[in-house]
């Protein structure tokens, strides 16, 4: 993977962005943190899930007129999107 992810850097330097998928979502957290501050890097099973999410909250939140802070969340498992979606509430 360093391999690949230097060879990347070297023939298009940051402008290219890199798309992790079925790398096993035991590895997705480890590699966006990894490569996060050298290539742009976006892994679409735990980070669009996230997106999906966010969407719905906030069209919900406008049907409803009330604002995320009014709200409890509930969280059932700790896998890699779901804690994903919490570590980005929490900010």
């Amino acid at each position: 993977m360093h391999e690949f992810m230097s060879a990347v850097k070297q023939n298009y330097r940051e402008k290219v962005p890199i798309q992790f998928e079925d790398f096993a979502n035991h590895n997705a957290f480890d590699l966006l943190e990894k490569y996060r501050s050298t290539h742009l890097v976006f892994n679409d099973d735990i980070q669009c899930t996230t997106f999906v999410v966010f969407a719905g909250l906030v069209a919900a939140l406008k049907l409803v007129r009330e604002n995320l802070a009014e709200h409890r969340f509930l969280f059932l498992g700790a896998g890699e999107v779901g804690s994903y979606i919490l570590f980005s509430l929490l900010g």
